[in-house]
């Protein structure tokens, strides 16, 4: 925590509009330790029978007299500030608390709550001020839409007599997961029609070499292979490999939960995810989510890394939904799987509901890919989730592929999925 009169944000940070809150104060212990003070010695004359000793209740009379004619602030105007507002996995966000009154104060205090990840005190005090600017270093472990509740905010009047207490509020900070975008991840075997940077064995107008055949009425001329052309005689032409682009839908699985905070199934998961929408944006394919949890959220399939962020924030929702009472099977809509495209379900397999998502794709004819994110391997007998996909021991079916294990919470292993008929 550091305490600083200058400039309290860079241009970067969100800075939250003035909160102005009135302010009660209340007597402290001091001022009630003076009263009972100055009543012991009223009751002490009174037994002695003897005026001279009502002289010992003078001070603290004297000193809570003076209490009430000392000027006191009514209200309080806080701003917070985060820098940045959105951060990554393990970075360093400066959390801002801008405190202003009409007139000073002996002590002015802001206590953090300890839930936050606070990389140093959680508390900063201020002495003699009418104003000042509190600074806390958080560095979040754990990606999150974080509600930073409120803080604490203690006056201490002139004199140290009465007291405030205040809550302030400091709003959300959002933390996107670490991704590591494996360098070549999986291409669906169907490809919708649309150009981009897959190589498929039909021809079309791409760059790779497929062959050359005879010219045909209609070929444009800049398609003439001059070379082959004099050697047979009659005109030919050079034939490309035609070049598509992929959809891709990821979809979480918000049913289960499993491990520990920071490395658990829904963690591997959400970096995961976000790992490979990373990588297939940046290689120009489609990409989309579905979020499977109490509430079902999803995203058509986008295109361009401008893409990447709405996925993301569209992912981090998905704790907060495991809170809402889960009504009925899932239903997925049609805009949000396009024809041809490969559904990526990231999942530990520990839920009968997502054991019907997956028939139901498949009864779709969607061609599934399943990433088993169970952070460690389950007991032997203890259910037949992995077995209901038709597969062996996680990762045997397609092998422990990269994009899992350089996610940085544990490994996804890759489980074959089935394709409906």
């Amino acid at each position: 925590m550091t305490d600083s009169p200058g400039p309290a944000t860079s241009p970067e940070a969100t800075v939250a509009a003035p909160v102005s809150l009135p302010v009660r104060f209340g007597r402290t212990l001091a001022a009630a330790r003076l009263g009972v003070l100055a009543v012991a010695a009223v009751v002490v004359a009174l037994i002695v029978d003897h005026a001279a000793a009502l002289a010992l209740a003078a001070p603290p009379l004297l000193l809570l007299a003076l209490r009430s004619r000392r000027a006191r602030p009514d209200t309080l105007t806080a701003t917070v500030s985060l820098d940045p507002p959105r951060c990554i996995e393990g970075d360093t966000v400066t959390l801002s608390v801008r405190l202003t009154l009409p007139v000073p104060v002996d002590q002015l205090s802001v206590t953090l709550g300890d839930d936050l990840p606070v990389d140093g005190p959680n508390d900063g005090v201020a002495v003699q001020t009418a104003s000042t600017v509190l600074r806390f270093a958080l560095v979040p472990r754990r990606w999150a839409r974080l509600d930073l509740g409120t803080a604490l905010v203690t006056l201490l009047a002139p004199g140290g007599l009465d007291r405030a207490r205040l809550r302030v509020p400091l709003g959300e900070l959002t933390i996107y997961p670490q991704t590591a975008p494996p360098a070549s991840p999986p291409r669906p075997a169907r490809l919708p029609q649309l150009v981009g940077e897959h190589v498929v064995a039909s021809t079309g107008t791409g760059v790779e070499f497929a062959g050359i055949r005879p010219y045909q009425a209609g070929d444009p001329v800049r398609l003439v292979h001059w070379a082959s052309s004099a050697r047979y005689g009659r005109p030919h032409v050079v034939l490309r490999h035609a070049e598509r682009l992929a959809d891709v839908v990821l979809m979480i699985d918000g049913y289960s939960d499993v491990g520990p905070p920071g490395g658990s199934s829904l963690d591997v998961s959400v970096r995961t995810a976000a790992s490979l929408a990373e990588s297939w944006l940046a290689i120009g394919d489609r990409v989309g989510v579905v979020t499977l949890s109490g509430l079902l959220r999803w995203l058509p399939v986008g295109l361009g890394r401008r893409t990447l962020y709405p996925i993301v924030d569209s992912v981090l929702s998905v704790r907060r939904d495991r809170e809402v009472p889960i009504a009925g099977p899932p239903r997925i809509p049609l805009p949000a799987l396009p024809p041809g495209a490969l559904v990526v379900l990231l999942t530990p397999l520990l839920s009968d509901r997502i054991l019907e998502v997956v028939q139901r794709l498949g009864e779709r004819g969607m061609a599934m890919l399943v990433l088993d994110t169970l952070p460690a391997e389950p007991a032997i007998g203890a259910g037949p989730a992995g077995s209901a996909m038709g597969a062996g021991p996680a990762g045997s079916a397609m092998g422990a592929g990269p994009a899992g294990s350089a996610m940085g919470a544990g490994p996804a292993r890759w489980v074959q999925g089935r394709r409906g008929r």
